[in-house]
């Protein structure tokens, strides 16, 4: 089997073709496919995996990265802040918690991804994101 996101999109479409009740599996084929290119077709997932666990901090995350790569930053913005206050506590690069969707606010607000860029609500919400991520 191939790697990189097609790759991971296929192994994911399977996943959940076998196991359609796994939020956590629509999560992920969510952002494969935004990672593919495929934005349109991950906000479906991204919304069956909100239906299935809707206090899942993952599947808002989910929601926010498809609203973001769709160019709906409102969207993404409310999803990143609801998916933080789903899971305070999660551990860094868990998929869960505040520092994770802190990580996603701040890159929504500064595409670039860089701290320090001299923008602001970027910069704060990087901040935000280190103060989780010591």
């Amino acid at each position: 089997m191939g790697r990189g996101p097609a790759a991971a999109v296929d192994a994911l479409s399977a996943a959940v073709g076998a196991e359609p009740g796994r939020a956590d599996l629509w999560s992920e084929l969510a952002t494969a496919l935004v990672a593919s290119g495929r934005a349109p077709e991950a906000w479906d997932a991204a919304v069956r995996a909100v239906e299935l666990a809707p206090r899942s901090a993952a599947s808002h995350r989910a929601i926010g990265s498809v609203a973001a790569a769709l160019g709906d930053t409102a969207q993404a913005e409310a999803a990143y802040l609801h998916a933080a206050s789903l899971d305070p506590g999660g551990a860094p690069d868990s998929g869960g918690g505040r520092q994770d969707a802190a990580y996603g606010h701040a890159g929504l607000l500064d595409p670039g991804g860089a701290p320090d860029s001299g923008r602001g609500p970027a910069d704060a919400a990087y901040g935000r994101a280190a103060l989780l991520d010591p």
